[in-house]
């Protein structure tokens, strides 16, 4: 056995059968629409992961990791953040796209940009830490509402164009049976 692997190594540059599974493991993750369950907990990791990102500056503050390049910001910690606040969506598409997670991890991130959303008009209630939770949860429930309609008006748009495509069907039917006994009359 292991002289026909060294065999099929020799003959076509793979070492085993590992290593081409695990590139066909990327190509159909990148191609396929089925993902596995560990795909999907890995995609709702990276989710969860997106919303954390938006805190790095704070994390880099914690354990006091900085630098003196700041790409031109007034300090290192300014460019850490803006520069995750154009990652991280970036981040959540691609895993949305390939890793298919399960939809009740994109609340983290979404209650995270809730809180950037708030400091951003006024940062004084990021020093309040129960009114700003209130008020990104708050958030939070105003933007699942504004999803829940939109499936609603989805669903309903779908239900609409199915039953104007029965009706077309019904009356490409009976327009053959009408042409079918029109056709069978005359000789």
């Amino acid at each position: 056995m292991k002289q026909i692997k060294l065999k099929q190594k020799a003959l076509t540059g793979k070492s085993s059968d590992l290593e081409h599974k695990g590139s066909k493991t990327i190509i159909n993750l990148l191609f396929d629409e089925k993902v596995t369950f560990k795909g999907r907990v890995t995609g709702t990791i990276f989710n969860i992961f997106s919303g954390v990102l938006l805190y790095l500056d704070k994390i880099f503050i914690l354990f006091g990791i900085n630098s003196t390049s700041n790409y031109g910001f007034t300090n290192f910690y300014n460019f850490i953040w803006v520069f995750m606040q154009g990652v991280t969506p970036i981040f959540i598409i691609l895993t949305g796209i390939y890793l298919k997670p399960y939809k009740s991890s994109y609340l983290v991130p979404i209650y995270c940009y809730a809180i950037q959303i708030i400091w951003t008009f006024n940062p004084e209630y990021a020093d309040d830490f129960l009114l700003t939770m209130k008020f990104s949860s708050g958030l939070v429930v105003i933007i699942l509402g504004i999803v829940a309609l939109l499936k609603k008006l989805i669903s309903l748009f779908y239900i609409e164009k199915n039953k104007n495509e029965e009706f077309i069907e019904d009356t490409k039917e009976v327009l053959d049976m009408l042409k079918s006994k029109i056709l069978d009359n005359n000789p």
